[in-house]
């Protein structure tokens, strides 16, 4: 029996655990992209790709994630981190001009 608890110790690691988010780009205040997906640690996960924006998410480590984008119009890039540990948590990232207003933020969901 003892055995056979280290024997599944052994592999417990190297199963990866998932983190379903909710994400969205704002434009302006309105929806530009809403969708889900599932990220896994220490893997960049991709958010969105518009015309102007590519979005990731990366799970640092245990719950600790960063969302990032690129703005090509505006050849920036702009970053958002936080713990996002229960439902309903969230991250965000935002920048804004004399003309256009961009927000990205992701929310744990449920599971897919």
């Amino acid at each position: 029996m003892l055995k056979l608890f280290f024997i599944i110790a052994a592999f417990l690691p190297a199963v990866a655990l998932s983190t379903p988010l909710r994400c969205q780009i704002n434009l302006n205040l309105s929806p530009l992209f809403s969708g889900q997906v599932e990220s896994q640690t220490g893997q960049k996960v991709l958010v969105a790709h518009t015309a102007t924006i590519d979005a990731y998410v990366t799970e640092k480590e245990n719950h600790f994630f960063i969302i990032e984008a690129f703005l090509a119009d505006y050849e920036a890039r702009i970053y958002g981190e936080g713990f996002i540990k229960v439902l309903g948590d969230q991250i965000s990232a935002s920048i804004w001009g004399r003309e256009n207003q961009i927000e990205i933020s992701c929310v744990q969901a449920n599971k897919l």
